[in-house]
Parts: C-alpha cells; structure tokens; sequence
C-alpha cells in the first residue's frame, strides 16, 4: 500500500466492528448525514477526506448505522455485488478517474441499481499503480 488508512491496527479476519477497528484494510466512517436519498459516510485518511454514499434502500427502514467500515482492494475476480445477512456489501468498482489526491471508482451495473454510490478514494490507501478494478466491502 501507497500509505495508512484510519484506524489502522493487527489482528485476524473478524466481523465485529471492535475487532474491524483492529484491521489494517478496514476504514471506519462515521455517519455525516443524509442526502434527498443517499446516506453519507466519511472520514479522513491522511488528510484527505474519504467519502462514501449509501442509498438510504440499503438498510432497513430509518435504522441507518453511526459508523460502517469499509475496505477497498483490488478485485481479485469474485462477485460483482452482493448483500449478506442485511448488513455487509460487496461491490466491484473500474477506475473512474485519478484526481490530485484521490481515485474515482464507478461501481460496476445498472446506476439504479447500485449499492453505493462513486467514492473518491484517497490514493494512500490504494496500491500504485492504481488497481483497474477494485472490490469495495462495506459493513455495519
């Protein structure tokens, strides 16, 4: 990896938020506020302001989490997008476009039918040269 991300930490693959938070691929971002549909999550990862858009449809009625976690990788040829158990989302992104300091992903399918919107990545937490495809995981 190019640099560190949020809440960078040791430990084994877990899904509890307490032991995400000890992951080095995981981000934790706290709830900003809604838009007319999408939820906003964010953070700051070395100084560079992480965002991610969540259509309100993803969670359930009005419980919408104060924090998710999300870890971006390269896309290693799995799934495309998918939901388990209402509370973990995997989607595949192209590269978009490469900005000052961050990398713009498009989610793969139908924009209707997304499962987040375009993040705009902060390039540290991305390998050089930055990956053609990556999987972004999310969970509350």
């Amino acid at each position: 990896m190019a640099g560190s991300y949020a809440n960078k930490g040791h430990g084994g693959r877990s899904g509890s938020s307490a032991e995400l938070a000890l992951e080095p691929n995981w981000c934790r971002l706290t709830r900003e506020g809604p838009t007319e549909r999408k939820m906003i999550y964010h953070t700051y990862v070395d100084g560079i302001r992480f965002a991610l858009y969540v259509p309100k449809r993803t969670f359930t009625a009005d419980d919408y989490p104060d924090n998710v976690w999300v870890a971006v990788t390269p896309w290693e040829g799995r799934v495309v997008a998918r939901v388990r158990a209402g509370c973990d989302i995997a989607v595949v992104a192209t590269l978009h476009s490469v900005h000052t300091q961050t990398v713009r992903y498009t989610p793969i399918g139908d924009p209707k039918a997304w499962l987040i919107g375009e993040p705009y990545v902060p390039m540290s937490i991305l390998p050089d040269p930055y990956p053609p495809l990556v999987e972004i995981r999310v969970r509350w």
